[in-house]
């Protein structure tokens, strides 16, 4: 068998040059011959041949092919002499020649062919468009899909640019959306938003006009499409003062968690004025009921708070919204926790309690902060006590916060009422004032330096009893300079009443030779106390270390 088989080569290597209409003829049928070395060649051959009419008479009976001859086929080289054939079959005004086409491009994923695809699908009767329309979507997700490997800096299976491909492609899908009275075929209104930009004048257009073919067709595709496209045209009509309303409840319908993320990441956080104008127009956010609401736990912060801010500008009930604000708070990310104690700005006192009873015990400093700033407004029943436990918390902005929330208790008022407050009072008082007032210790030196002894001295027994010794140390050790020999000795007494410091006992130790015997003696039994105590301590952390295992 070798000679013959060689001898069918050189036939094959002739019949592919000569350019004779009889050679197509030969190498057709030879192309459904038993033999499969001579089908399979005669096939390549032909597929490799300038021959339209041979290869229009190929593709008509291509559904004679076994496997591996359809093979060869669906798999003829970008921009070939066959690929050509096939698009303009796909565009003959034979139905029968136009969907054999168009099922090999289908199979072959012959991407080139999508223009062509689209334009038969809107001219043939809706009958013979069915396979066509199936067709251009499943090539137009090819071609999708290209596009985005090429936007990663890799190549697919197509060798020519898709930015020129697309081009051509969506011109013909524009016709159709204009055109979709004739055809009614949905996939190409899928596979426009496929390809098409958020911002394309075409899909604004139809948007815009109620009255256009394409209009409900178009808004019902964007109710469901899966494509990045139809999801930033969604997210920037949020944005566009203009934009229909029946656009803008799609953004609010719409419950599917992969274009709800893409929604509110497009938002982003803070949200926009005008965003959040158009929000006021929406009755409703479907994804912030609570059947919904767990797949915002798992979003980024900056989402959930996105959603947070859209929901408290609509027009949803403050009840619900309260009930998402508390969810938020219980699982929600840092950001997404703030924004929902931001959002109760909006709701009434009476559904505010929990979630800002909530909120005030957050492990974030920043969420605590703005629920203490909102404690008194809402009138929470437990404000004042909330407010004076955050006056103890490790963070610095959570007192702050606290501070702010509780203006009437500051130094100036504790001052000017210290003299009519028992003892028990004054270090209540004290106490809480100076963990309220962030200004304090300013006052306290203001205080310490007027001229007035009494005031000197008042100063001096506020300090004690606010516990603001370790805070005002330097100032009181400069006190026991003080000309006025009472203040001295109060000094020196109400230094013995804080912490060990290297530099008080040397401030005290110095007082031992004042001129006077009061101070001489309130001085040593302030060093002495302080040295005691230091004694104490380190005997119960020797012993600390000795039981502990």
């Amino acid at each position: 068998m070798a000679a013959p088989l060689a001898g069918i080569e050189t036939t094959l290597h002739l019949l592919k040059r000569w350019r004779h209409s009889a050679a197509g003829d030969v190498l057709l049928a030879a192309s459904f011959a038993s033999h499969p070395r001579v089908r399979i060649g005669a096939l390549r051959t032909l597929v490799r041949r300038e021959d339209p009419a041979a290869h229009a008479k190929l593709i008509a009976d291509s559904d004679g092919l076994d496997e591996e001859s359809r093979r060869e086929l669906i798999e003829a080289p970008e921009g070939g002499a066959l690929r050509k054939a096939v698009q303009r079959a796909i565009s003959s005004s034979d139905a029968s020649l136009s969907r054999q086409a168009c099922r090999l491009a289908s199979e072959g994923r012959m991407l080139d062919a999508l223009p062509a695809v689209v334009k038969a699908a809107r001219q043939f009767s809706v009958s013979v468009a069915a396979g066509h329309a199936e067709a251009a979507l499943l090539l137009a997700k090819e071609l999708h899909g290209e596009i985005a490997l090429r936007r990663r800096g890799k190549r697919g299976r197509l060798q020519s640019d898709p930015a020129f491909l697309r081009r051509a492609a969506l011109v013909e899908l524009g016709e159709a959306l204009d055109q979709y009275d004739l055809h009614r075929r949905d996939e190409l209104i899928e596979a426009f938003l496929l390809l098409t930009a958020h911002d394309s004048p075409t899909m604004l257009r139809v948007i815009h006009n109620p009255r256009h073919a394409g209009h409900e067709p178009l808004l019902n595709a964007l109710r469901d499409s899966p494509t990045h496209a139809a999801w930033e045209l969604v997210a920037r009509s949020l944005e566009d003062r203009t934009a229909p309303a029946a656009l803008l409840e799609v953004a609010a319908q719409r419950t599917d968690r992969s274009f709800v993320e893409s929604l509110l990441t497009e938002v982003g956080s803070p949200v926009g004025i005008r965003t959040l104008d158009n929000a006021k127009k929406i009755d409703r956010f479907a994804w912030l009921a609570a059947e919904h609401r767990e797949a915002l736990y798992t979003m980024r912060g900056d989402a959930q708070a996105a959603a947070l801010q859209l929901g408290a500008a609509s027009q949803m009930p403050r009840e619900e919204l309260a009930g998402v604000a508390f969810d938020m708070l219980s699982h929600g990310a840092p950001e997404g926790r703030l924004a929902a104690v931001l959002a109760l700005d909006s709701v009434p006192p009476s559904e505010c309690a929990e979630p800002l009873l909530t909120a005030a015990a957050d492990s974030d400093p920043h969420v605590a902060s703005a629920a203490a700033q909102r404690l008194r407004k809402k009138k929470h029943p437990q404000a004042m006590p909330i407010l004076l436990s955050m006056l103890e918390s490790r963070s610095s902005t959570v007192r702050k916060a606290a501070q702010r929330a509780l203006p009437e208790v500051n130094f100036i008022r504790y001052r000017d009422q210290y003299d009519g407050l028992s003892e028990e009072h004054r270090r209540d008082i004290g106490e809480l004032v100076g963990k309220a007032d962030a200004r304090a210790a300013q006052r306290l030196r203001q205080e310490f330096a007027a001229g007035a002894v009494s005031r000197r001295l008042r100063a001096l027994e506020m300090t004690e009893a606010m516990g603001y010794v370790d805070q005002v140390r330097s100032d009181l050790m400069r006190l026991m300079e003080d000309s006025d020999l009472g203040v001295r000795a109060e000094a020196a007494r109400v230094l013995g009443s804080g912490r060990l410091d290297a530099d008080t006992l040397v401030a005290l130790d110095v007082r031992r030779d004042d001129v006077s015997a009061e101070v001489r003696k309130t001085a040593a039994e302030s060093a002495d106390r302080l040295r005691a105590l230091d004694a104490a301590q380190s005997m119960i952390d020797e012993l600390q270390q000795e039981f502990d295992p």
